[in-house]
């Protein structure tokens, strides 16, 4: 049975690095996304050939095996931040250096695509990745304070709660409401 462990907390102020293992996205949203991440209070930590494309992946396998690798290996990142999801993380999953993802754990943020590499890393390493918006994303109220409790917190216990119904009422596109009550644990 793995031992799952957390990153490292992340703190405003502390540096991000930003990657993209799976789908293309235009220079306009790269720096939008850069915006939104400084925005939370964030530093921002990018290759410098950051966008690229490859056909309609965010560069060649290897470039983006790569840039995985480096923010990795870099001490002052605390936290690897996927701008997008889209397709193409299974295909570089066989080229992870695992030894280096277990001897600098990082918090690894994002969804759709990245599922399959946050998955791959908890399972290899034992380190808890995060489902959580990613560059693209609204940045709703929400959003934001949902990420900021996990990747902030290293309790044992997370509760993340809706925002308060007034300020639900200015963001139309989104009002969550309870299916079921009651209350979950599981595995760490």
């Amino acid at each position: 049975m793995t031992h799952y462990f957390w990153p490292p907390v992340l703190n405003p102020g502390d540096t991000i690095g930003l990657v993209q293992p799976s789908g293309i996205i235009s220079p306009e949203r790269y720096a939008d996304a850069q915006t939104k991440i400084q925005s939370l209070g964030y530093k921002i930590y990018k290759l410098p050939e950051a966008p690229r494309n490859w056909g309609y992946l965010g560069g060649t396998d290897e470039a983006r095996i790569a840039e995985l690798h480096h923010m990795y290996a870099q001490p002052e990142v605390r936290a690897i931040w996927c701008v997008r999801g889209g397709y193409g993380t299974q295909r570089i999953l066989p080229m992870l250096d695992l030894d280096l993802i277990r001897r600098n754990p990082k918090a690894l943020i994002g969804f759709s695509d990245i599922t399959a590499l946050g998955n791959y890393i908890s399972q290899q390493t034992g380190q808890i990745s995060f489902h959580g918006i990613m560059g693209v994303s609204q940045f709703s109220p929400y959003e934001k304070q949902s990420f900021q409790q996990a990747v902030g917190s290293n309790h044992n216990e997370l509760i993340i709660r809706p925002l308060a119904q007034h300020t639900l009422e200015t963001e139309a596109a989104y009002q969550p409401h309870t299916i079921t009550a009651g209350s979950a644990q599981g595995r760490r």
